[in-house]
C-alpha cells in the first residue's frame, strides 16, 4: 500500500502513517428504526406477493386474473423496497467501509474509498484545524475537517469527517497535533 499511496504524495510530502477502519458491522439507532421499517415494508410485500400467487388459481373471471396479476406485478417493487431497506443499506455501509483506507502526510490527511468506483480525497492539516480524538471500547476516531453545508430549512449542516474506527488513534492524533506545530 506504500507505493500506492506515494504515487498520490507531492514532491516533499512524506507519509506518516496509514490505516484502515477495524473491520466491523455497525448498526446505529437509525439504520435500526429504517431496518425495521423496511422488515415491515418487506413483509407487506410478501403478504401481497403470496396472496396473489395462492389466490391466481381461484380467479373465475378476466377480472379477477388480471387484478391478481396486477397485484402480483404491485407486490415485487414493495418486496424491492423492504429488502433494500432492511438489509442493503447496511451491507452498503459495512462495504463502503471494508474499501476504504486512510493516510496521513506531512501536509494532509487522505480518504481513499475504493467501492462502487474509486475516490480520494485530502484534507490539508493547518494550524487552526480543529483535531479531536474520538475513544471507544474497541475503536478510536480522529476528526480533522467539518464540512458545512446550507440545508433546506435555512440552516447549517455540519458534517465532521475524519478516520473513523481505528485502532491506533492517539498515535495519529499526536502526528496530527505535530503536524499542526512543525513537528512531526
Amino acid at each position: 500500500m506504500d507505493d500506492f499511496w506515494e504515487t498520490h504524495l507531492h514532491p516533499g510530502e512524506t507519509l506518516l502513517w496509514q490505516g484502515a477502519p477495524i473491520p466491523m458491522l455497525r448498526i446505529t439507532v437509525g439504520d435500526f428504526v429504517v431496518a425495521a421499517l423496511g422488515l415491515v415494508i418487506l413483509c407487506f410485500g410478501l403478504g401481497m406477493f403470496f396472496a396473489s400467487i395462492e389466490y391466481f388459481p381461484a380467479a373465475e373471471t378476466w377480472l379477477d386474473t388480471v387484478m391478481t396479476i396486477i397485484w402480483f406485478i404491485g407486490s415485487l417493487p414493495i418486496v424491492a423496497l423492504g429488502g433494500g431497506l432492511t438489509f442493503v443499506f447496511t451491507y452498503a455501509e459495512f462495504m463502503r467501509r471494508r474499501n476504504t483506507r486512510y493516510a496521513l502526510s506531512t501536509r494532509c490527511a487522505y480518504i481513499a474509498t475504493n467501492w462502487r468506483k474509486f475516490t480520494i480525497d485530502s484534507y490539508p492539516i493547518l494550524p487552526n484545524t480543529e483535531v479531536s480524538l474520538d475513544q471507544r471500547k474497541r475503536w478510536y476516531g480522529v476528526t480533522f475537517h467539518a464540512r458545512k453545508t446550507d440545508d433546506e430549512d435555512g440552516g447549517i449542516t455540519t458534517t465532521l469527517i475524519g478516520f473513523e474506527r481505528i485502532a491506533d488513534g492517539p498515535k495519529v492524533f499526536r502526528l496530527i497535533r505535530g503536524i499542526q506545530m512543525d513537528t512531526p
